[in-house]
């Protein structure tokens, strides 16, 4: 023992003396080095150039005092029987000692220069590493816990005496990985020790060296705590230590932390360990009833405040405190006391983002950010794109162009707004890095935070409305915001399918973040300034990608997702319409808008179709009964059945719900373009949702002219289903309606807006006028054909569809109207003969029933009469499936042939039609003359519906403008010549 006192003795003492040597001797014995410890290069000059602190310190002379004691103790009794020196000398020694290393520290971080400063320091920590690498040998531990203490004291004072910051750099790029590695050792009472030391050193660093402008010795000093908590398997007690450390720093210096804010919040993103789910209760009471939330808060609300005042600070740590609140969200979503503040502040951030924003030639640089990549996402409408590709035989030129030039949105970085990326200061990269980050949570979340979240998103986007950041709204629009739409839609649908349950409660989250998205859009495409600040390419590839989402939307098989998809559609259209001149001169936005609808309505139609076709009304799935039942009132007018077989349910309610809100639409654009015929609000609240119905801005006729075609779309899909009785009875059983359903209301109303669209279009274009001749010629042919009227002349014998159930060609109607031909080809004169043939038999049957009611049961009658109903609707079915005309000619045949074969087909099969009904009538009344059943008035046949209703409108012409529709006139005067309804009559007369 007394050899290794003198050793140390002696070591300490020619330490010293080298300290104190000469200045050529100090620069031969000190080599340290920046890269081994952090301090000088080899190059830099040894002298120092505060004169107050001295090369070395006379320490009073204890020497002698311990020589005598050592010597008293070695001619003690004691040593020479035992070997051991006496208890009380030795306490005494090691007193003297310890009193003279404390005098020697003191005066050596007070008063040495910094290149022997370093030199001590350097000693003690080496001393420090091979203890630490030597703590399973006994007593090591108490000897490093004095070498931690040494080291902190050293560095503690050299900060109190009033040292420059420059020396405390050096000093702490040794003292700092020392103590991070006893911090990190897997002795707990040295790594407290070590955690309590840096506390220490941190708070008197910030206490007596402020840290200057553009300094971030401050993140060095912080750096320790988040290595510490990066480790894996971290005692709990030393995390609560280190959390509790910073929140006292912060609650202390808080106006002093500075750059040391970064390191600060890497610490509390690896802080505390996430529960591993909803069901990780033990976690997540730990995490809640711990203190550690309360220090979230209060760390979160100094740096706001902070920030508030000081943008350096804010520009310094905003994008690590972003990815902090991105980290609770993702990982304590299931604990509300941590992610509610997170998303507020968050929002916080949003707003100082958006003041700097505002001042962009005074903000900071956001150096952090310096290195993020642009890496936009890009929506996917795949699927809409194959389902208008499945429409291409069926459509015009025209139309298909229309709609392919609807899906030919450029890619979002091809925009104009794509600069505000390569902002100088990096604002814009934070600023997208949060927006994008709060919609990845919003995307991914399945819980009730999600909708919190989703008002955020919206929240953040109406803030850069506000604050005219208009073009940086529509890149995050474009590249985070509509796809992570799209990416949340289709998780919908796959669960939807999945489960047969609908998305519950994230679905209704999903709405209302539609909605608060049109409610966005509308904002930014109605402000003044937008169209001035923001590229018309980049709006006009905003609204289509907009469009897109909400028709996606709007052809799902989901009531609440159509109704959304139609709603926000509307909205768009009604509110912002008035703008669209302005945000796009060229009028691409109404060309969009309305492509989007016709679209919508040729889907619907069209799944309507299929689903009808296949002989099932939809895929199973749980509704509700009252949704169905109010499904049912809004479309037919009329409830279902109580109680339902397994094959019923919404998909064709759904469809055809989607169809009328889109036509809904169109009543409103159509009546508010109208300028040549009065009363027109008649047509609106007649409307299907006569409710929704708001003012709109006038549209152009070339727009009208897109309407068009899906206008006559729906007035034929009306036709075919009202005249395909089969289908109707066969639905009215299914659901169990008390009458066959129709679609009278929502057809009238096409009608009435396909005659107001073609009048403004024909007044615009005279060339147009045919478009309106032909139809009031369909209409008119179709009424005498369907009536039993006398028939008109051959050259207007119209081409309507036999009773089976499909779609009418448009082009067919208009093509066909008006050719001229009295020859008959072979072909038709056959099935005009097999058509009479069937006739005579049924004829034949029915009197054979007639006669057999005299003596026959009502049983046997009723059995009869419902063969004899099944065997009609057979052959007038065969009677209709014969090939086309087209099929069976040989090239030979000029176009006009072919058109006048397929209006005698069609005429000899309504006229088939008629007879058949007529003989039906007349065995029911002379079989059941007083049952209550056949006693039911029959409604108004549709024909005379829409005629009617064309006649009253077209009525309303202005005075000024009724010499351009004298042609009109002419077509319409053949409901005199040829009509004896006298309800049509009297229109006409009015007309």
């Amino acid at each position: 023992m007394t050899t290794q006192l003198k050793q140390y003795t002696s070591k300490i003492k020619w330490k010293l003396s080298n300290s104190v040597g000469s200045k050529d001797n100090q620069g031969d014995d000190l080599n340290l080095t920046s890269a081994a410890f952090g301090g000088l290069d080899e190059d830099s000059n040894s002298t120092d150039s505060y004169s107050f602190l001295t090369a070395a310190s006379q320490l009073p002379n204890n020497d002698n005092n311990i020589q005598q004691l050592l010597e008293k103790a070695v001619k003690c009794d004691n040593y020479k029987n035992t070997g051991q020196l006496d208890s009380k000398l030795l306490a005494r020694i090691i007193g003297v000692l310890s009193e003279r290393v404390d005098l020697l520290m003191e005066d050596a971080a007070a008063k040495l220069n910094l290149k022997s400063l370093l030199l001590l320091i350097e000693e003690l920590c080496q001393l420090c590493h091979v203890q630490l690498n030597h703590l399973d040998e006994e007593n090591i531990s108490l000897q490093c816990n004095w070498v931690l203490h040494r080291i902190g004291e050293v560095m503690l004072r050299s900060v109190k005496t009033g040292r420059p910051l420059y020396h405390a750099l050096h000093c702490w790029a040794i003292v700092g990985p020392t103590l991070l590695k006893a911090a990190c050792c897997s002795d707990p009472a040295i790594a407290k020790t070590s955690v309590e030391i840096l506390r220490s050193i941190i708070s008197h660093v910030l206490q007596e060296q402020p840290e200057p402008l553009h300094f971030h010795f401050n993140e060095a000093l912080f750096k320790p705590f988040e290595h510490v908590l990066c480790r894996e398997n971290i005692d709990p007690d030393l995390q609560d230590q280190v959390m509790s450390s910073l929140c006292e720093l912060v609650e202390c210096w808080s106006g002093e932390i500075r750059s040391g804010w970064r390191p600060l919040f890497a610490c509390l993103r690896r802080w505390p360990p996430p529960p591993q789910g909803p069901t990780d209760m033990c976690s997540t009471n730990r995490l809640i009833h711990s203190e550690n939330i309360s220090t979230v808060k209060e760390v979160l609300a100094a740096f706001v405040q902070q920030g508030g005042c000081n943008p350096l600070i804010f520009a310094n740590a905003a994008m690590d405190a972003i990815l902090c609140q991105f980290r609770y969200l993702k990982c304590y979503r299931y604990v509300a006391e941590l992610s509610d503040p997170a998303l507020d502040y968050l929002q916080k951030f949003a707003k100082l983002l958006g003041q700097l924003c505002g001042e962009s030639n005074q903000s900071p640089v956001f150096y952090s950010a310096m290195s993020l990549t642009f890496l936009p996402n890009e929506c996917d409408f795949e699927p809409l794109i194959v389902l208008a590709s499945e429409h291409r035989d069926q459509m015009e030129a025209e139309e298909y162009g229309c709609w392919s030039s609807l899906f030919d949105v450029p890619r979002p970085q091809s925009g104009h707004a794509v600069k505000l990326w390569d902002n100088n200061t990096g604002i814009y990269k934070v600023f997208y890095l949060l927006v994008d980050g709060v919609t990845c949570c919003l995307t991914h979340a399945k819980d009730p935070v999600q909708k919190s979240i989703g008002e955020v998103v919206m929240a953040t986007l109406i803030l850069l409305v506000d604050i005219q950041e208009y073009e940086f709204a529509v890149l995050c629009l474009r590249c985070s915001i509509l796809p992570g739409m799209t990416h949340w839609l289709t998780g919908l649908l796959s669960i939807n399918r999945a489960t047969q349950t609908g998305g519950g409660a994230s679905l209704g989250t999903f709405k209302q973040v539609c909605g608060l998205l049109c409610e966005v859009m509308t904002r930014l495409l109605s402000a003044e300034e937008t169209s001035r600040l923001v590229d018309t390419n980049d709006v006009s590839a905003l609204f289509r990608e907009v469009t897109l989402f909400y028709v996606e939307c709007a052809v799902q098989d989901d009531e609440s997702l159509v109704r959304i998809g139609n709603s926000c559609m509307r909205h768009l259209i009604v509110n912002c319409g008035q703008y669209f001149r302005t945000l796009c001169p060229s009028g691409e936005l109404w060309e969009v808008a309305a492509s989007a609808l016709c679209l919508i309505v040729r889907c619907n139609l069209t799944t309507v179709q299929r689903l009808i076709q296949n002989d099932r009304a939809g895929e199973q799935q749980e509704r509700q009964q009252f949704r169905l039942q109010h499904l049912s009132m809004q479309i037919f007018n009329q409830p279902v059945a109580e109680s339902l077989s397994p094959m019923c349910s919404c998909n064709i309610f759904v469809a055809l719900l989607s169809y009328q809100l889109a036509i809904n639409t169109i009543a409103n654009i159509v009546c508010y373009s109208n300028s040549i015929l009065t009363g027109d609000e008649k047509i609106l609240k007649s409307a299907v949702f006569a409710e929704n119905m708001q003012p709109c801005a006038p549209v152009e006729p070339k727009i009208l002219a897109i309407l068009t075609s899906v206008l006559r779309l729906g007035c034929e899909f009306g036709i075919d289903f009202e005249i395909a009785l089969g289908m109707r009875r066969h639905l009215q059983k299914l659901y169990g309606f008390s009458q066959p359903p129709s679609l009278a209301q929502v057809t009238g109303l096409s009608s009435d807006l396909l005659v107001v669209a073609l009048a403004n279009i024909a007044m615009h274009y005279s060339t147009h006028m045919r478009d309106l001749e032909q139809w009031l010629d369909f209409l008119i042919d179709f009424y005498f054909q369907e009536s039993g009227n006398e028939l008109p002349p051959v050259d207007s014998v119209p081409n309507i569809s036999p009773p089976d159930f499909q779609l009418v060609s448009s082009s067919k109607s208009k093509e066909n109207v008006g050719t001229n031909d009295d020859d008959l080809s072979p072909v038709t004169e056959t099935t005009i003969v097999v058509q009479e043939e069937k006739e005579e038999r049924i004829e034949g049957e029915a009197n054979e029933c007639v006669s057999s009611t005299q003596s026959g049961s009502v049983e046997e009658l009723d059995e009869k009469k419902q063969l004899l109903e099944t065997r009609e609707e057979k052959d007038f079915e065969e009677s209709n499936s014969s090939p086309s005309s087209s099929e069976c000619l040989s090239g030979a045949r000029t176009p006009q042939e072919d058109d006048h074969i397929i209006k005698q087909q069609m005429a000899a099969a309504l006229e088939s039609y008629r007879r058949q009904k007529r003989l039906q009538t007349r065995i029911l009344k002379t079989a059941e003359p007083k049952s209550p059943r056949i006693m039911k008035i029959a409604p108004e046949i549709i024909s005379k519906i829409l005629l009617l209703s064309a006649i009253r409108l077209l009525s309303r012409l202005n005075k000024d403008v009724q010499n351009s529709f004298q042609i009109v006139w002419n077509i319409m005067s053949r409901i005199n010549l040829h009509c004896s309804d006298q309800q049509m009559r009297k229109a006409h007369e009015e007309f």
